[in-house]
């Protein structure tokens, strides 16, 4: 096949046994590769606790943002279905190794990791790399394999069981697997790192006229992403604090003096060192600084992305941009998922406040929870990573920590289906509400840029009005569906969706895949391919109990108006979102996938 090899390698881990496999065409064109072929194989094997890598499907092409890797599983935080993307360079170098993906069954009986180099696959010793921090991991990797290796790596987190552990790939400056629990998957398959290494180039079908389309739209989306090229996702702080969009003080105020003092802009003004990008990415939102000034002046690292900042800053009361990257640097040396850490870390602060835990209790050894201590907040990040004390209660995310707590906890405890809350507020961004609600992970703001558009921006091609107001709720199910296809056919075709800020959009991807793969594919077919990948998870979510009654988002964000700023009064109004996007989507009143539903997009095989 021009430019995909359709190539899976299974690897049973107990015992061993490695074995190729290879996926239809005619499968890929229905699914397409990362979050949609990966879903159908992991659903198709039977094993719920195998883990699948796939690239997708122009992951490695001169794509713009080609480069994303989704990683599926069954999540050990939610229940439901797991799924993490992450970019940089990891995928484009997997797919120069003429695979395109690993299924992972089986636990190891001691730690290992993958080596994926040029068609062959070894599963190798790593005992002398357990216990070790991502990055300590990825330098004593890349002293032993070819240079130009890509290492995906687990930290302590992962190895302790922290349900909400990540996997970092990229070393000093790394992007993050972060979402609903892969560093903890891998460490119960005691699974260390994951690399890959090929000399071997995707060809496309048409390299010549996809240079020169690539090259052209390369310099529109340069422009209209100005922005996050200059600052990075983190650049909005103060204009989210304005729009009551940014959670503060656990999701609990409405607003924040301290917002203007933790923004991108400060970061740009007082520790810019570059900027960095993904492969084939003309935006390069990512950033490396050098603390300047503290005890930790003269250190480099990655600049925290927004909802980093949000989460460690607004969200605990801290307005140090310093501390907040040492944080976000600990989480990532760690393998904490920055989200869910900050999240839990501010239940636990409220908990405090409220008598829920005394102060003197004897579980915080000593800690004094309180907003903005930024001592208190590091030493709860290492205490999380290493399952200490407190740290082993907030481990397992806010819902279970909730669940043993009582008292009334259960209400601040901002979740959706288990998935720790991003840094988005329904009550400011009502679309919010429904993609939290109906993801198939539960609180992830990736599944849906509906947002986004409740902020202003236009999506091409997809029929949605020029001009959305954030606070109405009506119509919000129309639009969180549709951008819940295109999010799926982003993530099946590997792309970056901050392409749509940069105005890529429905219309574009047609002439991607045509001059990558050879298909003539129309946008109707597209939308329709995301359209199954997504229902496809949602029938596996209904073998979990996913329905009406889990539909659900936290108390605090659909109840508790937030009093102050540019959203005080308001409430998104979640059943008439759920009322629409379930009759759009051919649900039936309880959120169940009909059968008739499923037969239109060749599902029907999968209802049980």
């Amino acid at each position: 096949m021009s430019g995909r090899y359709g190539k899976f390698v299974s690897v049973d881990l107990a015992s061993g046994r490695i074995k190729d496999m290879q996926v239809e065409e005619e499968d890929l064109k229905r699914y397409f590769g990362g979050g949609g072929i990966g879903a159908k194989l992991f659903i198709d094997g039977g094993d719920e606790d195998a883990v699948v890598i796939a690239n997708g499907l122009l992951t490695g092409h001169t794509v713009p943002t080609a480069c994303k890797t989704s990683i599926l599983f069954r999540s050990p935080l939610t229940g439901i279905f797991g799924e993490s993307s992450v970019g940089g360079h990891w995928g484009a170098q997997l797919k120069r190794t003429g695979i395109d993906g690993l299924i992972l069954h089986g636990q190891s009986p001691h730690p290992v990791y993958l080596l994926v180099a040029d068609n062959a696959v070894e599963i190798r010793d790593a005992s002398t790399l357990w216990g070790l921090d991502t990055l300590e991991a990825d330098r004593a990797l890349s002293e032993q394999l070819a240079p130009g290796a890509q290492i995906g790596v687990i930290g302590p987190a992962g190895e302790n069981g922290v349900l909400f552990a990540s996997m970092m790939v990229g070393g000093d400056f790394p992007r993050a697997a972060g979402r609903t629990g892969i560093g903890c998957k891998f460490g119960q398959k005691k699974i260390k790192a994951v690399a890959f290494k090929g000399s071997r180039k995707p060809s496309a079908h048409d390299p010549k006229e996809l240079t020169a389309y690539v090259r052209a739209l390369n310099r529109s989306i340069r422009e209209r992403a100005a922005t996050f090229h200059q600052f990075g996702t983190a650049g909005a702080v103060a204009r989210r604090e304005k729009s009551g969009d940014l959670p503060i003080r656990n999701f609990s105020l409405g607003t924040w003096e301290g917002a203007g003092k933790i923004s991108s802009q400060v970061y740009a003004q007082r520790m810019h060192l570059k900027h960095e990008a993904c492969f084939m990415c003309p935006i390069a939102c990512a950033k490396k600084i050098e603390i300047r000034q503290g005890p930790h002046a003269g250190e480099k690292m990655a600049q925290p992305e927004y909802e980093t900042v949000a989460a460690l800053g607004s969200n605990l009361l801290n307005d140090s941009p310093e501390d907040i990257a040492i944080q976000n640097m600990l989480c990532n040396r760690y393998g904490l998922d920055t989200i869910s850490t900050g999240v839990v870390i501010g239940f636990l602060f409220e908990c405090v406040d409220r008598g829920v835990i005394e102060k003197e209790d004897p579980i915080l050894e000593g800690i004094r929870p309180a907003w903005g201590n930024v001592q208190a907040i590091g030493e709860i990040i290492r205490k999380i990573a290493h399952r200490e004390g407190i740290g082993d209660l907030l481990a397992d995310g806010v819902r279970k920590a909730a669940e043993r707590l009582g008292k009334g906890s259960e209400r601040f405890a901002v979740h959706a289906k288990g998935l720790e809350l991003p840094m988005h507020d329904p009550r400011a961004l009502a679309s919010a509400a429904a993609t939290y609600a109906t993801g198939n992970r539960g609180g992830s703001h990736n599944e849906s840029f509906a947002h986004y558009l409740d902020e202003g921006l236009r999506v091409e091609g997809m029929g949605f009005p020029d001009k959305v107001d954030p606070h109405a709720s009506e119509g919000k199910g129309k639009i969180t569906a549709g951008m819940q296809n295109i999010n799926a056919a982003f993530d099946a075709l590997g792309l970056c969706k901050f392409l749509m800020v940069g105005g890529v959009g429905l219309p574009q991807l047609p002439r991607f895949i045509e001059l990558a793969m050879g298909w003539k594919m129309s946008a109707k077919e597209i939308l329709e391919a995301g359209d199954r990948i997504f229902t496809l998870k949602r029938i596996y979510n209904q073998r979990w109990g996913v329905g009406r009654d889990t539909d659900t988002v936290a108390p605090r964000v659909l109840e508790e108006k937030r009093g102050t700023g540019g959203s005080a009064k308001n409430l998104p109004d979640l059943n008439r979102m759920l009322d629409e996007l379930y009759a759009l989507r051919g649900w039936d009143e309880h959120g169940r996938v009909t059968r008739q539903r499923a037969a239109q997009l060749g599902l029907e095989d999968y209802l049980k």
